[in-house]
């Protein structure tokens, strides 16, 4: 059974590339389009920062569950 970190780290990774995939796409309209608002401009670059903020939450819990994983290795062993 998955661990409540690996949960969270596996739907932060999903949202981080949904989030930079959608930035990719919305970039490209964006760029195809002659006269864009600045709001409409800006969203690509909100839409990365999610994508980064999200991937870093997935790498933090991964590692805490790595981190975690291995301390109770080291102690089995050493008892």
């Amino acid at each position: 059974m998955k661990s409540k970190a690996d949960v969270v780290s596996n739907i932060a990774l999903v949202v981080a590339i949904i989030s930079l995939l959608s930035a990719g796409a919305f970039l490209l309209i964006v760029i195809k389009t002659d006269e864009v608002s600045k709001l409409l401009m800006n969203v690509p670059y909100l839409l990365a920062s999610a994508g980064l903020f999200f991937s870093i939450i997935s790498l933090l819990f991964e590692w805490k569950a790595r981190k975690r994983s291995y301390t109770s290795a080291n102690d089995a062993d050493e008892k």
